[in-house]
């Protein structure tokens, strides 16, 4: 395990610094694509300003034993009516097949992306989606409406980006509409994300909305395990993401690292957090709701 941060001036000095340090972390670099294990995945930076593709750091994901996944998952602006603003602070952390890249910019709002290998599944998943979102709202999350969180849609299902890794169910035979993929092989599928129904966060709704706990304030790390709907009514688990998890951060800060057992992990927001508006419906903001990525730092 590693862990790297450091400051970037354009997307362009970001990438160079995430390949940089997957190269030292053992992940080969050639001809644009960075390798290990089964994972082929070419990121490659986008300045185009369109509905097909945006700003930002655009994931191609492949694998050895499997052709191209036709999502793209994208670190960048999540809406072409907000900017990213240069120098950005990025926090990367690195493990024998998973990676993961949070960038703080402005104040206090957050991008973040992942990929790798989790149970002989190829990942990548992004805060946006490949292509941009014209003049909606960005970074809306239907979360927690009621007692329940639901499906974690974007406000109407496509005009917007969702905040948390496999977090939303929206789907579109459209690649550029999803912001997560995994290798599926299920019902003569080879990638999940766009036709087939892809999720992880269904399953723990019903705790998601009751942390943190009202007994002593702490706030459970949940498991991230994409999943297919499929016939019947049934659910098909692909994997477990083995080094990020999805958690609530009323009572913690951006950036703290927590101890658990021998285990650290340090806390990002999904995007913005607001403790004013903890279960955000729609808006410029995450909420309390928020990502805990296994640490290894300092």
């Amino acid at each position: 395990m590693a862990y790297y941060s450091g400051l970037a001036t354009d997307y362009n000095d970001l990438l160079n610094s995430l390949i940089l340090a997957c190269q030292n972390e053992s992940w080969d670099f050639s001809s644009g694509v960075l390798s290990k294990d089964i994972a082929l995945i070419r990121p490659y930076v986008s300045l185009n300003t369109s509905n097909t593709e945006d700003k930002g750091i655009v994931f191609e994901v492949a694998s050895t034993n499997a052709t191209t996944s036709e999502v793209r998952p994208r670190l960048g602006r999540a809406s072409q009516t907000f900017e990213i603003a240069f120098p950005v602070n990025y926090f990367f952390h690195i493990y024998d097949l998973e990676v993961w890249c949070v960038v703080k910019h402005g104040i206090n709002e957050y991008l973040w992306a992942g990929f790798g290998v989790a149970d002989n599944r190829v990942f990548a998943s992004a805060n946006a989606r490949r292509g941009g979102n014209g003049s909606n709202i960005a970074y809306v999350m239907d979360a927690t409406s009621g007692a329940t969180p639901n499906d974690g849609l974007p406000w109407n299902g496509t005009s917007a980006s969702s905040c948390l890794p496999f977090w939303s169910s929206f789907t579109s035979n459209n690649g550029d509409y999803n912001q997560d993929t995994i290798q599926s092989g299920i019902d003569g599928y080879t990638w999940a994300g766009a036709t087939q129904k892809l999720m992880a966060m269904r399953l723990n709704s019903p705790l998601i909305a009751r942390s943190p706990n009202i007994w002593n304030s702490e706030s459970i790390l949940f498991p991230i395990t994409p999943y297919l709907t499929v016939a019947s009514s049934k659910v098909s688990i692909l994997a477990e993401i083995k080094h990020c998890r999805y958690l609530r951060i009323n009572n913690l800060e951006p950036e703290q690292i927590i101890q658990l057992g021998n285990e650290k992990w340090k806390i990002y927001p999904a995007v913005k957090k607001d403790s004013l508006n903890p279960n955000n419906i729609y808006g410029n903001h995450s909420g309390t709701f928020g990502m805990a990525i296994r640490y290894d730092g300092p």
